[in-house]
């Protein structure tokens, strides 16, 4: 038999075709790449590939850590630099905080505390810086009487106080003697001492000052005359001498508005009672004679 040289040919060439691939229109084999093909891969699908590793988020966790060390390490230097160049000197004493917790905070006190930084004084050092005012002899009488009259019994002058000496001001007064309007309220004091205490008598027992209470129990005054017993005061040792230096004068003293009026003598007083010179005087102080209430079993 003869073979067409063709046919073998054509044969040869169907035996050596490739196995069939993926698009091809041959069923592929069971378990083979073609018969599964691999899935699409989408950006949004959730069986993507995740974007970091397990490698890179351990590599950027420890990037993060070392450089928070770092950061740490370099404010803990600054501190310490601040700390040792500026120094104690720096610092002051009365208003740095007794603890500190970091050294950062310890960094911001020397900052905030440090000399360099310009003061600015308060307004109490202000005050303390100024010099108090100062009375004159009717002045200090005025704020003393003031001072008695207002509280009797408690109001004392201390044992420690020097009588041949003014007064201190901020003793007797009832405001800072120190302030810009010190010298206003002294002057409102002295008009409303002798307005409100039109006559004052400071007494000791003796014939003259028994002589001027019958006086001016038959003036019967409204407001009232004012009468302090200097023995029966705790500070006489001291208030006695104080009054001398004001005045210049003996028990009793007598204060009409103020002004020093001689009783020094029974006489004295008689002669101011005859020619009517004390009803005039208490009456120019603001006193209204016969205007005070009756004691029982006088007309």
């Amino acid at each position: 038999m003869v073979l067409d040289p063709a046919a073998i040919h054509r044969r040869n060439a169907t035996l050596d075709l490739p196995s069939p691939r993926i698009g091809d229109f041959g069923e592929p084999e069971p378990y083979s790449p073609q018969f599964f093909p691999p899935l699409p891969v989408s950006s949004s699908s959730k069986f993507s590939r995740p974007r970091f590793t397990i490698t890179q988020s351990l590599t950027s966790r420890q990037w993060l850590q070392r450089t928070t060390f770092l950061a740490l390490f370099s404010l803990f230097l600054v501190s310490v630099y601040i700390l040792l160049v500026n120094g104690s000197s720096n610092l002051r004493p009365t208003v740095i905080p007794q603890r500190i917790k970091s050294p950062f905070q310890a960094a911001m006190s020397t900052f905030i505390y440090s000399s360099d930084r310009p003061w600015r004084p308060t307004h109490k050092d202000v005050l303390a810086s100024r010099p108090q005012i100062t009375l004159t002899p009717g002045e200090e009488l005025a704020a003393l009487s003031s001072f008695i009259n207002s509280l009797p019994d408690q109001n004392i002058l201390p044992s420690s106080a020097d009588p041949s000496q003014p007064i201190d001001p901020q003793l007797i007064l009832d405001f800072d003697t120190r302030t810009d309007g010190a010298e206003a309220e002294l002057k409102r004091l002295v008009a409303t001492t002798w307005e409100n205490y039109p006559v004052v008598m400071y007494t000791k027992p003796s014939a003259a000052t028994r002589e001027l209470r019958a006086v001016f129990d038959s003036l019967n005054l409204r407001p009232a005359p004012i009468v302090i017993d200097i023995n029966e005061r705790v500070d006489a040792d001291i208030l006695e001498p104080v009054l001398y230096r004001l005045t210049g004068s003996s028990f009793p003293i007598l204060l009409v508005h103020g002004v020093l009026v001689d009783v020094s003598t029974v006489d004295r007083v008689q002669e101011l009672d005859k020619y009517g010179t004390l009803k005039a005087l208490v009456s120019e102080a603001g006193a209204i004679i016969n205007g005070g209430k009756r004691k029982k079993g006088r007309r």
